[in-house]
């Protein structure tokens, strides 16, 4: 079983095409980094892979569960670090991923 595979999965948003044909996959414990410039569909790619919204076209699994159809499922299992600009200055990167892993 793969961690995430995703098969040409793409979102709009209105006349925006947000995620354009995504295909991925990522094995377990393989690190993976997603990056891009904005707009290049990062967060849209993190939103249809813990089911906070559906794909247009396309399939995704995380753990071998489809994040569209049982999303409470895949976020038992998933972590989201939310964007900010920066984690307080008096919490050591460790200390901050702890803190954000018990919230």
């Amino acid at each position: 079983m793969t961690a995430i595979r995703a098969d040409d999965i793409s979102k709009d948003f209105g006349e925006v095409r947000a995620l354009d044909g995504l295909s991925l996959t990522v094995d377990p414990g393989e690190l993976f980094g997603l990056l891009g410039p904005n707009g290049a569909g990062k967060t849209t790619t993190i939103q249809l892979l813990t089911g906070q919204i559906v794909p247009d076209a396309g399939k995704a699994e995380v753990l071998g569960v489809d994040p569209a159809v049982e999303p409470v499922e895949v976020r038992r299992h998933v972590g989201i670090l939310p964007e900010q600009v920066s984690p307080p200055s008096f919490l050591t990167p460790r200390e901050y991923f702890d803190f954000v892993g018990t919230v």
